[in-house]
Order: C-alpha cells, then sequence, then structure tokens
C-alpha cells in the first residue's frame, strides 16, 4: 500500500469514527438543559439556566479519544511505510513505542485540542440561546424547544462530520509531520489536495507542489507546515480533506541526504 492510499483509508476510517464519536457528545453535552426542561416545562426558565446546566465534559473526553485515535493510526501507519521504503540506516530510532512522539501528542491535544474543545463548546452554548429564543418567539412552548436544541444541537449530523473531518486532517498531518521531523534524514513534503466538491482554488494550486520539510506552504496568504496546519486557520482547514506525502531528499548522486 503506498503513503497516499493508506493515507486516504485513513482519513475514510477517522472521518466515520470521529463522526460517531462526536455525535455522541454533543446529544450529552445537552441532556441536562434537556432534562430540566422537560422537568420544569419552562422554556424561559430552562434558558435562564442553560448555561449553568450545559457540560462541555462529553466533548473535550472525544477530542482526547479522537486525538489519541488519530494520531496514533496514522504514527504506525507511516512508521511501517517507512521501514519498508527507506534503507535501515535512515530509520534509526522511529518505532511504534516512541516517548517524543508520545510528548508532542500530549503537547498537541492540551495547546490545540483545548482551544478547539473551547470553541466548540462556546458553539454550542450560542446554538442552545438561539435555538430558545426562535422556540421563544414563535411561541413553540418547551416540546418546540426541545426539538430545536436536539436538532440544531444535539442530532447536527453536518456539524458532528465537520468537526470530525477538519479534527482528522489536522491531527493525521501533525502526527506524520513530528515523525518526520524526527527522521536521521532530510525530507521533502508534498501537498495532495482531496476535497472535489467543495475546493479550495489555493489549495488545487498547490497540490503536487514539493519542498523541504522545514519550508512552509503558502496558502492564500497563510505559512502552513502541512495541511491542517493550525497556522492556517479556519480559512484554510475548515472541512479540508487535503494530506501531505513524504519522501527522502537526495544530493545530486541520488544518494540520501543524512543529518
Amino acid at each position: 500500500m503506498t503513503q497516499e492510499e493508506f493515507d486516504t483509508k485513513l482519513q475514510k476510517y477517522l472521518e466515520t469514527y470521529g463522526y460517531r464519536l462526536y455525535s455522541k457528545a454533543l446529544k450529552e453535552s445537552i441532556q441536562p438543559i434537556i432534562d430540566a426542561l422537560n422537568e420544569s416545562e419552562s422554556v424561559e426558565f430552562t434558558k435562564s439556566i442553560s448555561g449553568m446546566l450545559y457540560t462541555g465534559v462529553p466533548i473535550a473526553i472525544a477530542m482526547q479519544t479522537f486525538y489519541n485515535t488519530a494520531w496514533n493510526k496514522q504514527l504506525r501507519g507511516y512508521v511501517k511505510w517507512l521501514k519498508a521504503n527507506l534503507p535501515a540506516e535512515a530509520t534509526i530510532g522511529i518505532g511504534f513505542e516512541n516517548p517524543i512522539m508520545d510528548a508532542a501528542l500530549k503537547e498537541y491535544f492540551a495547546t490545540i485540542g483545548g482551544q478547539h474543545i473551547k470553541d466548540i463548546n462556546a458553539t454550542s452554548l450560542k446554538k442552545i440561546q438561539s435555538a430558545f429564543q426562535t422556540a421563544l418567539e414563535n411561541n413553540e412552548g418547551f416540546r418546540g424547544a426541545e426539538r430545536r436544541l436536539i436538532n440544531e444541537v444535539g442530532m447536527n449530523k453536518t456539524r458532528a462530520r465537520l468537526i470530525a473531518r477538519t479534527e482528522s486532517v489536522m491531527v493525521t498531518n501533525a502526527s506524520k509531520f513530528t515523525q518526520s521531523e524526527l527522521m536521521p534524514i532530510y525530507m521533502e513534503k508534498t501537498w495532495v489536495h482531496d476535497h472535489p466538491k467543495m475546493p479550495r482554488d489555493w489549495h488545487i494550486t498547490l497540490s503536487g507542489k514539493t519542498i523541504d520539510l522545514n519550508e512552509k506552504f503558502n496558502a492564500n496568504g497563510y505559512m502552513m507546515k502541512h495541511p491542517g496546519d493550525p497556522n492556517g486557520g479556519l480559512t484554510n482547514n475548515a472541512n479540508c480533506k487535503c494530506t501531505m506525502l513524504t519522501k527522502a531528499k537526495y544530493d545530486d548522486e541520488n544518494n540520501i541526504i543524512y543529518k
């Protein structure tokens, strides 16, 4: 299996896995609000305390579970590919159990993952307030408010898929890039575009572009180490499916260049 074939297969798996994980978490996060609404039968009262009832814990748990799975599955597949396609001396020190990679994952989750958890929960709280307000304005009663909460927050399939796809491309490419930096050889990377339904013109332009691993791609003015680099912001990363392929760098005599 080629590197690109593995990445494509993994992305497909993670999108489905992540969708189920985040869908469940979104539902659980508003369950205390649903329970209070049904108990009080008051839209106005439940709206006033919804911020206290909302729980962000399910999203945090889902995010950590997803990061661990995505990061390590990418790492295992990438290391296997590296060992199969490079001489033994070029893969010294890499492996499935690597304390440096474990530490990098923890740091990535604490920073990037932590911010994403805050963002997702903040968006949910806004959607909850909007659902309550619309229900009140339309005199829909507590049953109508409940339906809105479930459909617009707890069972928003589009949002769950968006979260899964975005987190997938960010975590897997970060995992691959981090492992590549630890290699005893110099490497090159290639941007590969994959989003035929909703393409970003500048990602299409970048597709196939190869640069040194330590250089950055110019993605519409955003300097990115790889697809899914947090520096690309939502402009580049939301709903993106692009991947990065790597290869050893060779000298003029076709020898791998070692560090």
